[in-house]
């Protein structure tokens, strides 16, 4: 009796870990997306480059006003195209937003139906409609 228990185990354990021979999906670098972006390596397809990126590497980080209480802190990002005509909005938990370039004498600022991205001497503003919702500070000027 006890053997056959004893043999009914490891016949449980060598099932549990045997190869479903398929391709594993949880391996890191297996989740590319529809553009060949490796997400779980940070990459995020960024249309106005035409590549992928890490925003947190070639965006600007813009934090919100009011942050939450209690909860995590999520950013937007900011990537400019390479002539700066355009710029990609990564608003959390929406789809990419795409603005286009205008300039006033203060500098310039990007819009869409709903948005606005300005880049000031003090730093950047992002508003939603009228509403100030996320700002970062321009980096300090290397001599």
């Amino acid at each position: 009796m006890k053997k056959q228990l004893l043999i009914g185990v490891l016949c449980l354990c060598c099932a549990a870990c045997a190869s479903s021979g398929g391709k594993d999906s949880s391996l890191v670098g297996a989740d590319k997306d529809g553009h060949g972006c490796i997400a779980s390596a940070g990459y995020t397809y960024v249309s106005v480059l035409g590549r992928c990126a890490r925003l947190w590497e070639e965006g600007v980080r813009l934090n919100p006003v009011q942050p939450p209480s209690g909860g995590a802190v999520l950013s937007a990002f900011a990537v400019l195209s390479e002539s700066g005509a355009e710029a990609e909005l990564f608003l959390p938990e929406a789809e990419p937003v795409i603005l286009t370039r205008s300039f006033t004498p203060e500098g310039p600022y990007w819009t869409t139906e709903n948005y606005r991205l300005e880049r000031l001497p003090q730093g950047w503003r992002l508003y939603e409609k009228d509403l100030l919702l996320y700002t970062a500070p321009n980096p300090p000027v290397a001599n």
